[in-house]
């Protein structure tokens, strides 16, 4: 199974031409506020570290735990959330899976690695893909892993903590294990993490890349139980992350400023950025909890070529179960560059409009708003 996700700038370039740094990227749900100068400068620095191997991340791991409030043995780093996954199911070996999608793509490649058996539960398209925690209930079974990303990518619809609770406890009472991704929740003002919900059989993955803009450098992290942690552990090769990425991720849990200021700009320009994508015409969009805005344009699906004509990108979301060719999903960026998204959109709308002229009423997540329709198949 091969990997498709956004963030293909030089796919892009190599297709389209120009330069990366002529595109807007919408297509990868990154920190629009890029790398912090105080941990471009700590990489810089520290780059003759690169001649040895790396230490085992003590320091990022103390970090985290403070932040958190659990004990550093109860972290295990890691490269990427991506490695995270493959590292928490090769150790757990789950008998069964769940997933409930649309979801992340990586946890269906982690899990067809190592050749679990895998059901799926499709989420209600009208009902805003709200989790269906009474048909969850009824598909445990001895064994059984429940991945559960929150808020889900690319839904952005937000668990809550007492229904992940109990599905902890019912993970205890199978055998099986509850994965909840968080890897999307430094985003939010108050991000419920599950944290200080964990028993022996569920765990947390957390990825730092994409709020501190790292992408390229790649680092997460599994939060387990002592006893947990302590037996995945034994699935990490040995150096997984790299000496670059322990110095930037220590430096970068440290900057309060740089944190704050991203969760008060994503607040805002989030709550803009629907507005003005549920006002145009024929959008269906659905409400963000975090760094990005899942819509539907029906029929029309030449929507991301002509966007790449004018270097910017966004999430073709076919690939994702339960969606289709005429999902979208968009990262929110910085206020200026949200507002060329939508400028674009709106040439799209003025392209189509003298093409065919299909038009009639536009909704957002089932509410009618007045406005033109798009056609349909």
């Amino acid at each position: 199974m091969t990997a498709n996700h956004g963030g293909r700038v030089f796919e892009a370039v190599r297709r389209w031409g120009g330069e990366p740094k002529e595109w807007l990227d919408f297509s990868a749900n990154i920190n629009p506020l890029g790398l912090n100068p105080l941990v471009a400068q700590a990489i810089h620095k520290e780059i003759n570290q690169l001649i040895h191997y790396p230490d085992n991340g003590g320091l990022l791991k103390s970090l985290l735990a403070r932040e958190h409030g659990v004990e550093p043995e109860q972290i295990i780093l890691t490269n990427g959330a991506a490695e995270a996954l493959f590292v928490a199911i090769n150790g757990m070996c789950p008998q069964s899976a769940l997933l409930l999608e649309p979801t992340f793509s990586e946890y269906r490649r982690a899990l067809a690695a190592r050749k679990v058996p895998t059901r799926h539960i499709i989420l209600d398209t009208a009902g805003g893909f709200q989790l269906p925690w009474r048909e969850v209930k009824g598909n445990w079974s001895q064994g059984m892993l429940l991945v559960v990303c929150n808020p889900n990518n690319p839904t952005g619809v937000l668990a809550g903590l007492e229904e992940l609770r109990q599905q902890a406890e019912l993970a205890r009472e199978h055998e099986g294990w509850l994965l909840v991704d968080e890897s999307f929740q430094d985003f939010l003002d108050a991000p419920p993490t599950m944290m200080p919900l964990l028993n022996a059989r569920a765990l947390v993955v957390r990825s730092l890349t994409k709020f501190f803009a790292l992408p390229g450098l790649r680092l997460g992290y599994i939060v387990a139980s002592r006893e947990t942690a302590a037996f995945l552990a034994g699935q990490v090769p040995g150096w997984n992350v790299n000496a670059l990425a322990l110095v930037a991720g220590a430096v970068a849990l440290q900057q309060r400023e740089y944190i704050e200021e991203t969760r008060e700009m994503m607040a805002e320009a989030r709550a803009k950025l629907y507005r003005d994508l549920a006002s145009l015409e024929g959008i269906e969009v659905y409400p963000p909890t975090t760094n990005f805005i899942l819509f539907r344009l029906e029929g029309y699906r030449d929507l991301p070529e002509f966007l790449a004509g004018r270097r910017i990108l966004i999430r073709n979301c076919s690939d994702f179960h339960g969606l289709g060719k005429d999902w979208y999903r968009c990262a929110v960026r910085a206020p200026a560059e949200n507002d060329k998204l939508v400028e674009a959109i709106k040439m799209y709308w003025g392209e189509k409009d003298k093409d065919d002229g299909i038009f009639g009423a536009t909704r957002t997540n089932g509410l009618e708003l007045s406005g033109p329709l798009s056609g349909s198949d």
